[in-house]
């Protein structure tokens, strides 16, 4: 079963980011990354949002080229609303070939944009999984990332790098885009890969994409378990975001310490700090949480929160056909998301929209 992973996004900054007049044009409808700092029209730009993975599989799409929860239009409309109202600006949506039928048809995509924008929400589109999910099955090895991603061969004709350059042709005038994600919670599976490997693939796509779209911000996606090169791929020019990316539901004691680490490769190199996801239960308010929800306040970073409700979003029946354990299950993450969202807009100076 799919679940949802609330995002949280504070700021990596050393200090004042500079007079506005620095930044792009204030008619500027895009993101833009400065001094470790997010900015839309001069003003901090707070990223707090859910995780919607297989938004793209949606009424009335082929089945065949669909992968996990089949979303009809009611479940856009209730969720997009509900992360909105609770202070949400993000949602983060895989965008894989079997999503384009390899390019050929942007259809699903188009749609799952289109909706978070109507809401007022930005997306961050993921452009691979690091375990093949929904994208071939199949782990993304040290050949892969050497050479794999440019020739195809996973699963598909069209190749990671082709997707990746036509997604970005086809939304580098889009705003509603906030962040292209290289790989999502990238780990070759193999712990003795060559580091120079991954961060050549970093450094080629990450070039290649700013190359077709320098609109839209660029992060990777290191997994959080201790890899080499967190450092290193922060320090790419074209990666405008430092961010740890995983799966795995660990203890917010681990994800403070970690926190602390993106935010550290961010600051060195000016970057913003992405923490996606964080494991637990995101509505606890023990010793614990409130650890990492202190990490999240003080280190300025952007952190995701992994919450254990088994009745996730993206899992629970149409509202008209919901229960009351399946609305408790929802009001999980939105209670996370909210107090998230609290920290995050706090940084901003500004209120949430709730």
């Amino acid at each position: 079963m799919e679940r949802v992973l609330l995002i949280a996004v504070m700021l990596s900054a050393t200090g004042c980011a500079g007079p506005v007049q620095m930044l792009r044009h204030i008619d500027d409808p895009y993101v833009r990354r400065q001094d470790g700092d997010l900015y839309l029209r001069g003003v901090r730009f707070p990223v707090v949002g859910v995780d919607v993975p297989s938004a793209a599989s949606f009424v009335p799409s082929d089945r065949a080229s669909t992968c996990g929860h089949w979303y009809p239009p009611e479940e856009f409309d209730d969720l997009f609303h509900k992360v909105r109202e609770s202070g949400g600006t993000v949602v983060r949506i895989w965008a894989f070939r079997r999503f384009t039928e390899e390019g050929k048809d942007f259809r699903r995509l188009d749609y799952a944009v289109a909706h978070a924008k109507a809401y007022g929400l930005r997306v961050i589109l993921s452009l691979d999984h690091r375990e093949g999910v929904c994208s071939g099955d199949k782990w993304r090895d040290a050949a892969w990332y050497r050479n794999g991603y440019r020739t195809g061969g996973d699963g598909f004709s069209q190749s990671y790098l082709d997707h990746a350059l036509g997604l970005a042709r086809h939304y580098r005038n889009e705003p509603a885009v906030l962040i292209w994600q290289l790989v999502d919670g990238d780990e070759t599976g193999e712990w003795s890969v060559d580091p120079k490997v991954r961060l050549a693939f970093a450094v080629d796509v990450s070039h290649a994409i700013k190359q077709v779209d320098p609109n839209h911000l660029v992060a990777y996606g290191v997994a959080a378990d201790n890899q080499p090169n967190g450092a290193e791929i922060a320090g790419i020019p074209w990666i405008d975001v430092s961010m740890r990316s995983d799966r795995q539901r660990i203890w917010f004691e681990l994800w403070s310490r970690r926190a602390r680490d993106c935010v550290r490769d961010a600051d060195r190199f000016k970057k913003a700090c992405v923490m996606a996801p964080v494991g637990g239960d995101s509505s606890r308010e023990d010793g614990a949480a409130k650890q990492f929800f202190a990490a999240v306040r003080d280190a300025r970073v952007l952190g995701t929160l992994y919450t254990d409700a088994d009745g996730a979003i993206i899992a629970l029946p149409p509202p008209g056909e919901r229960t009351g354990a399946d609305a408790e299950n929802l009001s999980l993450p939105l209670k996370a998301l909210r107090l998230l969202a609290h920290f995050v807009w706090d940084r901003t100076g500004h209120h949430p929209p709730y």
